[in-house]
């Protein structure tokens, strides 16, 4: 819950990431792609902060989520997240999509298109910690979460990044 006076205000003011030295996606490149500017960082967690709120609409923030996802599972998983630090001392999450070589891309700035996303949250309470990870595909989701939970060790091995294993 947030402390201060004013709650910040989702603007959906989506705009280019200049500091991405390669370049960042546009909103042009999402045009028409049929493919949402799904969120890595959600908006809604920065409801404290509005200069926070504001960064989260950086197009590198952004990637290419099929509605389904973004609207329903993604969302829903944000959403229980979000819950666990109402019950919790804290969380640390890593997030991010699977990228492979040949993905689709979208655009000018040929934005690859995932047929995955990962989602690892570290629970921390009372001195200790746990570990929970999703790997969802990019399509609409009618499952329950739990079916979207894979073991550390294998989304480790499929996404080729090692997570911290203790603190």
């Amino acid at each position: 819950t947030c402390e201060v006076e004013e709650k910040a205000k989702r603007k959906n003011s989506f705009k280019q990431d200049d500091l991405i030295e390669t370049g960042s996606a546009t909103l042009k490149d999402y045009k028409g792609s049929g493919y949402d500017r799904g969120h890595l960082k959600a908006s809604a967690d920065e409801g404290c902060d509005q200069t926070q709120m504001n960064e989260t609409y950086y197009m590198s923030n952004m990637s290419p989520q099929t509605p389904g996802l973004n609207r329903g599972g993604w969302k829903k998983l944000e959403n229980a997240v979000r819950k666990l630090t109402v019950s919790n001392d804290s969380l640390y999450i890593y997030t991010g999509p699977v990228l492979i070589p040949s993905l689709k891309t979208i655009g000018e700035s040929n934005v690859s298109v995932p047929q995955f996303f990962f989602k690892v949250v570290y629970i921390f309470n009372g001195g200790q910690y746990k570990v929970i990870a999703f790997l969802m595909p990019n399509k609409s989701i009618d499952e329950e979460l739990n079916a979207y939970k894979i073991e550390l060790s294998e989304l480790e091995e499929l996404i080729k990044i090692k997570f911290p294993k203790s603190f």
